[in-house]
């Protein structure tokens, strides 16, 4: 199976499926020890028969003794790169210990230790880092709903470095399965189980989840050189970007040690558990109330998520989305209707020339949908209600049906 890569999510089979060709950087190798390493099928599969190759690997380094330093801490930091790999470090250490850290930076806000420079630029992160995670990793990288260019794709990696949330390529595949299997038993983050396993215990699960050949092949032919660098080096990437970068740079108005624990700890925690909400607040039990695209929607599911859509971004129109997941805007309606920063990032990129190709649900394919979500016969009309931002649409003469 794939294993996760740096602790980003959990293993990865392609359950009964032939595996893809040898030119893909990341073959689905069974009981493969890395998931980013861009070798040949058959290299990996002879790779994967060493069972103890991580171990026998460290203890080359203390028997050669004419290894350089570097190549000792190179190959070191390989090492730990596989315990992430396996989610032993990171889920069981790592992400406790950031926690620990956003705390402290919790407390320095309390206490009105943070200068408003440092506040700022912890708002610029929140933005940066996010559209990291929703502009790249989801809807470029995942759904494939709009082309960039290569210098646009090394400016979302970096982005997504920020948020820091494991490897992308392991981000895209985990989400490209949720999408295949929501809210079942084949769904990593599977909301029926609960709220805090769609939050974050799907995190420690060592369940194996299975992909389809097309939905890898959809996911893996989309990614490019800088996706494949990001997954080699996230292990020590990401933290240096997401930690020491917010100190960096308030480093010259003299506030590092505060722009660490709150523009970076405290602000990748955030930005952690915002997008946690994708999977916990925005899935849910659906009462066909109208808020949602499908107003006779009921169960759990993904569903309308106002907060979700605040504080993600414009990720919150999260039913819309599982029905056109290609959509690049992820809502049925417009920037001004309702709320997406995503969107307008990926418009001004397109008007910029960095962003092409982007992917939207024609309006008659919408009613056409809707239409048979609510089992009616012939056209519909239907009204646009709520307040600016928060708008939807719903049948004419179900407006009172508004909670």
């Amino acid at each position: 199976g794939i294993p996760r890569t740096c602790g980003s999510a959990p293993p990865i089979v392609l359950g009964g499926m032939t595996p893809p060709p040898p030119q893909l950087p990341v073959p689905p190798c069974p009981k493969a020890d890395e998931f980013d390493d861009p070798r040949t099928y058959e290299e990996h599969a002879a790779f994967a028969e060493r069972p103890h190759v991580a171990a026998v690997k460290r203890a080359s380094v203390n028997e050669d003794r004419s290894v350089s330093l570097w190549k000792k801490l190179k190959m070191m930091l390989e090492y730990l790169q596989r315990l992430k790999t396996n989610g032993i470090l990171i889920q069981a250490v790592g992400v406790p210990a950031r926690h620990l850290l956003a705390l402290y930076g919790l407390w320095l806000c309390v206490r009105g230790y943070v200068g408003i420079r440092t506040a700022l630029l912890s708002l610029f992160l929140w933005i940066v880092s996010g559209l990291g995670v929703t502009a790249g990793a989801h809807r470029l990288w995942t759904h494939n709903s709009y082309q960039a260019t290569p210098a646009m794709e090394v400016l979302l990696m970096l982005m997504f470095s920020v948020a820091d949330q494991g490897s992308i390529t392991g981000w895209a595949l985990t989400h490209a399965v949720h999408h295949s299997a929501s809210d079942t038993k084949h769904d990593p983050h599977n909301r029926q189980a609960g709220f805090w396993h769609a939050h974050f215990g799907w995190l420690y699960s060592i369940k194996r989840f299975h992909l389809s050949t097309a939905d890898y092949h959809r996911v893996m032919d989309n990614l490019g050189p800088p996706v494949f660098f990001h997954d080699r080096h996230c292990v020590y990437w990401d933290p240096a970007w997401s930690l020491l970068l917010p100190a960096v740079i308030a480093f010259f108005w003299g506030d590092a040690f505060n722009a660490f624990f709150v523009a970076g700890a405290l602000r990748w925690a955030f930005v952690q558990h915002v997008t946690f909400f994708v999977n916990s607040v925005a899935h849910g039990e659906r009462h066909g109330d109208d808020h949602g695209f499908d107003a006779n929607a009921t169960g759990i599911g993904p569903r309308v998520s106002l907060l979700t859509t605040i504080l993600a971004l414009g990720e919150g129109w999260h039913d819309y989305h599982h029905l056109f997941p290609w959509d690049y805007a992820a809502a049925e309606l417009g920037a001004l209707d309702q709320w997406n920063p995503t969107k307008v990032f990926i418009d001004g990129c397109s008007a910029m020339g960095l962003v092409y190709g982007r992917r939207r649900c024609s309006s008659r394919l919408q009613q056409a949908r809707r239409t048979q979500l609510a089992n009616l016969e012939g056209p519909q009309k239907y009204v646009v209600v709520g307040p600016p931002f928060l708008r939807h649409r719903v049948l004419l003469g179900r407006e009172g049906h508004l909670q």
